[in-house]
């Protein structure tokens, strides 16, 4: 909520932040693409502002959701928005729903291990996968990289800071074709 520890209106931003500006140097304004955790809105909004129309996005806050639906009216009419858990979302989506799944922040980090995020995430990536994520500075450390490469998934891109504890890493997948 907006009395909240990390309240929704935080996340508003208008610039993009690293990974979602690789996003946006890498793929084509006709391609779909699933933010998870997208919060208010903000990273579909800007997707929207570059000519993408095929937007989808999941997020556990109402809150943020609604705040997404005051801030940018447009964007949130155009994107396939739900308010859901990971992994429930994941488990209706079909296989190759989207062509690029992205996900900024501490949203990965919290999903449990007994559940299969990032197999859940390739399944339903038709082509790439951008996440920014703190690798080891959460309950629930996991080895992407090896990850999504067990699940089809190679790094093509990889902005690591030394310090996996406390920064995040901006990694870039792509599917293995053939």
């Amino acid at each position: 909520t907006e009395k909240g520890w990390y309240s929704p209106s935080t996340y508003l931003i208008d610039k993009p932040g690293g990974v979602l500006i690789r996003l946006l140097e890498t793929s084509d304004p006709t391609e779909s693409v699933m933010d998870m955790g997208c919060n208010s809105g903000a990273n579909l909004n800007l997707l929207y502002e570059a000519g993408y129309r095929r937007l989808f996005g999941v997020d556990a806050s109402k809150a943020a959701l609604e705040l997404f639906a005051r801030t940018f009216p447009e964007t949130f009419k155009v994107a396939d928005v739900r308010h859901d858990l990971f992994q429930r979302y994941l488990r209706h989506c079909p296989s190759g729903m989207v062509d690029i799944v992205h996900s900024n922040g501490a949203t990965l980090e919290l999903v449990h291990p007994s559940f299969p995020i990032v197999a859940e995430m390739c399944r339903v990536a038709r082509r790439a996968v951008y996440v920014d994520i703190q690798e080891r500075g959460h309950a629930y450390p996991r080895d992407y990289i090896s990850q999504f490469q067990r699940n089809g998934f190679h790094l093509v891109y990889c902005q690591r800071p030394k310090d996996l504890v406390n920064q995040s890493s901006k990694l870039h997948f792509e599917r293995v074709q053939g």
